[in-house]
């Protein structure tokens, strides 16, 4: 069926600081693509490769891979271009003296801000509670935080994804027992896992690659920091069961570890947090596709145009909504030949869109940061799940046509707003009933008002075409909604309003896109969006958001405390980012000769007392190194 469509859609999409002034970050991204889900790669230089272990911390930081894998993401953004950051700017990399133990000071607090401990450490809660408290207040940021569970599992190539976009990310692996099978897919039991912060990945298959990652554990030596380096490990997706979920398979990345582990156990990919620049998806009229633009931290990316044909899509766009993962959006067709309306996933760096399903007389879409999709039309609200092969949308009856929806995350409920005067809110799982709650008349409504929940506190704010107010209506258990009228006169004819996870409103308008923020004083204030001013004005505008699918229910416990050094196997092979410098100093020199010589002949710790390759011994590999590299200044820059 044809009807009012926002015709063939592009998406502008721009990564830096929204309401702020653009800042060009001096990233050291060598490389950073995405072709396919086959073809993909990344490569980082200089990311932080600090140690957890340390005296002066709980344990000496045995359980400390958390603090410190997230920690070697701040100290390369501080040193990166956004000193003000913590831990700020600073040669962090120092093996001893004032900046080591200030780093120590470092993981100390962001431990203790995250609630971590000797026995347990990080849980995820704490995890995401100590992101936030170092990046929220920057208003620069996201925070993308995603777990295994429900029908989805996190992927190295995602991770890539996050990278390719102007994202840094690190990662947790599960240590896993196979507990049987069943349908002939493995059925696992988590006990326990480790955080590590993710350098360099790279794939030519679907099913297989290799990444490389800074491991906070490669080091026992308690009072100097170990020379940088990266552990490098195969990795391959396989179908996989989860105890407490043995009726879902997931497609999971295992390491690849020669030779098996003594253990037994399987190294399962099941977690990520990425930190990315904040965004903005702008949708509009568009006779050849979608166009992606993308700036960030990256300066790989800086300028660079992506284009995508949207035509093979076969009809006109209905609407659009980012995906959880904030790597792409969500497009909802009107086929020109007259079928069922499809939702179809876009990612900027894949030519063809992917159909999710079928969605019958849809009109509006919203997303929840667990994955799922939102869409109604004038008599359903339907869910569908787009990790979920072939999926069928769940649906239920709405009583009234909406103009709009949107998905509140704080009570975890899908809101619709009708033109009929009325709210209406039900259960993200659809399973409970649809509660309405009217809305004052002096809130006008017509079918293209529009409406966006603030993530921060449920507050629901609507504009209206023709009006030249915004209105933010905040439900009461047991009560009227509390309405309030907030009129600039910089806002004039709105077209659309979206608020992202820190509270902020862009209200685009035919003048263009504006910020709307309050002042200490409690005072609202607007001024032009300095980042998308070139946009098209009146287009529908999406600010990206922190995004988290972690469940408390299923993600705190034995299973996920971290492991202790001594319970980490040494996996991987060790990667040197200085070859040779075995001091460490940024220099290969007599120095490391002299501590290779010393030690000759004898077991050490890894990657100490002149182990250049961190195989334990100091042998003719490691003389070799520091001899073949004899005289090379390694290119050191602070943090890194």
């Amino acid at each position: 069926m044809k009807r009012d469509a926002l015709g063939r859609i592009g998406a502008v999409v721009a990564l830096a600081g929204l309401c702020v002034s653009a800042q060009r970050a001096d990233a050291d991204v060598e490389y950073a693509y995405y072709v396919n889900s086959g073809i993909w790669g990344f490569d980082i230089s200089h990311m932080s490769d600090l140690d957890q272990v340390r005296a002066g911390l709980p344990g000496n930081g045995g359980s400390h891979c958390v603090p410190t894998a997230s920690m070697n993401l701040f100290a390369y953004v501080a040193n990166h271009g956004f000193p003000e950051v913590f831990p700020g700017p600073g040669y962090w990399q120092a093996s001893s003296g004032p900046m080591y133990d200030e780093m120590t000071g470092n993981i100390l607090l962001l431990g203790a801000v995250m609630g971590t401990t000797p026995e347990d450490g990080t849980n995820g809660a704490g995890w995401e509670t100590g992101m936030e408290a170092v990046l929220n207040g920057t208003g620069k940021f996201d925070i993308i935080n995603k777990w295994s569970g429900g029908s989805y599992s996190p992927k190295v190539r995602e991770m890539a994804q996050q990278v390719a976009l102007g994202g840094i990310v690190a990662c947790a692996y599960g240590r896993y027992t196979v507990l049987g099978t069943i349908g002939g897919v493995p059925v696992l039991d988590r006990g326990g896992g480790h955080a590590v912060t993710m350098q360099k990945a790279l794939a030519n298959s679907t099913t297989s690659g290799v990444m490389w990652y800074r491991d906070p554990a490669d080091s026992s030596d308690q009072f100097t920091q170990s020379p940088y380096g990266s552990r490098e490990m195969p990795f391959v997706t396989g179908a996989y069961r989860l105890d407490w979920q043995p009726l879902t398979v997931l497609s999971m990345d295992r390491m690849v570890i020669n030779p098996p582990p003594s253990d037994g156990r399987l190294r399962i990919i099941d977690q990520y947090m990425a930190i990315r620049p904040k965004s903005g998806y702008a949708f509009q009229p568009s006779s050849n596709g979608l166009s992606v633009i993308v700036a960030g931290i990256s300066d790989f990316f800086i300028g660079q145009t992506i284009d995508i044909d949207l035509n093979t899509l076969g009809g006109p766009m209905i609407d659009g909504i980012v995906n959880a993962e904030q790597t792409g959006v969500f497009v909802l067709v009107d086929p020109d030949d007259g079928g069922t309306e499809e939702l179809h996933a876009v990612f900027p760096f894949e030519e063809e869109p992917r159909l999710i399903g079928e969605l019958l007389r849809a009109d509006h879409l919203a997303i929840s940061p667990m994955g799922p999709v939102y869409a109604a039309s004038g008599v359903a609200l339907m869910c569908i799940d787009p990790n979920v092969l072939n999926p069928e949308p769940v649906q239920i009856p709405i009583p009234h046509p909406p103009c709009d929806i949107s998905f509140d995350p704080v009570s975890q409920q899908v809101a619709l707003l009708s033109p009929d005067g009325v709210l209406m809110m039900t259960a993200a799982d659809l399973k409970g009933p649809v509660m309405e709650t009217d809305i004052p008349d002096g809130v006008p409504l017509n079918a293209q008002s529009s409406m966006s929940v603030n993530p921060s506190d449920g507050t629901i704010w609507v504009i209206t075409p023709g009006e030249d107010s915004m209105w933010g209506l905040t439900p009461v258990v047991g009560g009227p909604l509390l309405v309030e009228e907030v009129a600039l006169e910089e806002i004039v004819r709105p077209q659309s309003i979206d608020v992202d996870d820190k509270g902020t409103l862009f209200v685009n308008t035919l003048d263009g896109l504006f910020c709307v923020t309050q002042d200490k004083d409690g005072n609202w204030i607007a001024k032009a969006d300095e980042l998308f001013g070139d946009l098209p004005p009146g287009t529908k505008f999406c600010a990206s958001k922190s995004s988290s699918n972690f469940d408390p229910e299923n993600h705190i416990g034995p299973s996920f405390r971290h492991l202790q050094p001594d319970e980490l196997l040494r996996i991987g092979t060790f990667v040197p980012a200085c070859p040779g410098d075995v001091v460490p100093d940024g220099v290969i020199d007599l120095a490391d000769l002299n501590l290779v010589l010393e030690t000759f002949g004898t077991g050490v710790e890894p990657q100490t007392a002149g182990d250049a390759n961190g195989d334990g011994v100091v042998d003719l590999e490691d003389l070799n190194m520091v001899l073949s590299n004899f005289g090379t200044e390694c290119d050191v820059l602070p943090g890194g």
